[in-house]
């Protein structure tokens, strides 16, 4: 079993619980409500790694779509070609 997976609690005088699994911890005046508040945690997290993941996907679009739609970047590209075929002699 991972370690990161086994939660840890803990009792915080005058707070409750925390329950800390991996790098994820939350707090709660009871345990139930420790691990609700671990599981939101969690969630959010995953969200915001899937929500960067997206946002990583839609930029790579974006300069896909740039770079096939640019007429100046298509010429240079064929600039690039053409002198390349003559510096090899084509």
């Amino acid at each position: 079993m991972d370690s990161t997976a086994t939660p840890i609690i803990d009792i915080v005088p005058g707070v409750g619980f925390r329950v800390t699994t991996g790098e994820v911890s939350a707090t709660g005046a009871s345990l139930p409500e420790a691990m609700s508040a671990l599981r939101a945690a969690i969630a959010a997290r995953y969200d915001t790694e899937k929500g960067d993941e997206a946002a990583a996907s839609r930029d790579a679009a974006r300069q896909t779509d740039l770079v096939n739609n640019d007429r100046f970047i298509q010429g240079n590209v064929l600039q690039n070609q053409i002198l390349l075929g003559v510096a090899l002699g084509l």
